[in-house]
């Protein structure tokens, strides 16, 4: 009876992710490529990424976040973390006063099958504050005790009656965290 129980468990268990470790990346944009510049100004500390260098940006009415500090009058707001390119924003005023507390926080992700997500800084489905290629959103990933390899879940925003609440929901590895 219990091998039969195990079978039925084994039967309705996703299939195991790709073995490995996840690549966490303390992100600096020191070599950013540069796509586009454009001159702006930063209001506030970002909301994407926990940092003291870490600040929320506007260009004409487009607000970039994260951008991050490359030196006293410009800054990086990198558009896709795998290639390292984005946008370098020559500052107009002197960045405000950025005092944040905790631990830097995620702000973008890449998952197994060639998925990027980067950290929603609007409106998000509580728990799942990612927006992915794929028109997945992801919650935040973590890891099982004593390993390296972080897990996320991920499915289909779907608007309904009581809010927005996520469909077919799937588990992926993480192959890397920019943080």
């Amino acid at each position: 009876m219990q091998a039969l129980l195990l079978g039925a468990l084994l039967l309705v268990s996703p299939p195991p992710p790709v073995a490995g470790h996840t690549r966490v990346i303390d992100y600096h944009p020191t070599h950013m490529k540069v796509a586009s510049t454009a001159s702006g100004s930063c209001w506030t500390g970002s909301i994407a990424a926990n940092r003291p260098d870490a600040y929320r940006c506007m260009t004409g009415n487009e607000i970039s976040d994260p951008c991050f500090v490359r030196d006293a009058k410009s800054v990086a707001c990198p558009d896709i973390p795998t290639a390292d390119s984005g946008l370098i924003i020559k500052l107009t005023k002197p960045l405000p006063d950025n005092r944040v507390s905790g631990a830097a926080t995620p702000w973008a992700m890449s998952l197994a099958g060639h998925v990027g997500c980067r950290v929603g800084t609007g409106t998000v489905i509580d728990g799942f504050p990612y927006y992915c290629t794929g028109s997945l959103v992801c919650a935040e990933a973590s890891a099982p005790p004593q390993s390296s390899q972080f897990f996320t879940e991920c499915g289909t925003g779907q608007a309904g009656p009581s809010g927005a609440h996520v469909v077919s929901k799937k588990r992926y590895a993480v192959i890397t965290i920019w943080r």
